[in-house]
């Protein structure tokens, strides 16, 4: 029993960290002050995957759902502009209603919402381009509690920054 509820945590802990946290780069250190924790954290520079999630950060559940914010590194050779015009075509595509889009020289920021699998949701995200990939901050909530989350999941998303 006490073997499943180790593995169970170790699963836990891996698809959702608690918001509000800072990592330390010099040491690829995940540092919680508040929560008075800290890990190294798994670092792979390079993959042959095409997109993969480097981190999830999650708000408490509420209504079966976690707000969360998601880091992808999705391996895109062409230009922010290009992948500008084929995100919002997939969104009109999804039937997802665009609040906000701003693009300049290597980032789009959107705010977005629709239904996702019958479900009311509200994103904010940003694309920053770097060489041949796209670093994509995501920030998920429910829209019903989209006015109460939205200050700390923008906040997260408007901070993140990708070196040159």
């Amino acid at each position: 029993m006490r073997m499943v509820l180790i593995s169970l945590l170790a699963v836990v802990s891996v698809s959702c960290t608690p918001a509000g946290e800072e990592t330390r780069e010099e040491k690829n250190v995940f540092v919680s002050e508040d929560l008075g924790i800290s890990m190294e954290v798994p670092v792979v520079k390079e993959s042959d995957v095409e997109s993969y999630i480097i981190a999830a950060f999650c708000l408490p559940s509420s209504d079966n759902f976690s707000a969360n914010v998601n880091v992808q590194k999705q391996k895109y050779a062409d230009s922010i502009g290009t992948y500008d015009k084929l995100s919002t075509g997939q969104f009109e595509k999804s039937k997802m209603t665009i609040v906000k889009r701003e693009l300049d020289r290597n980032t789009v920021l959107y705010e977005y919402k629709g239904e996702l699998q019958g479900v009311a949701t509200h994103w904010y995200a940003k694309a920053i381009k770097r060489g041949d990939y796209v670093f994509l901050t995501t920030a998920t909530a429910l829209e019903k509690h989209w006015k109460d989350q939205k200050a700390k999941l923008m906040k997260a998303v408007d901070s993140f920054t990708v070196e040159d």
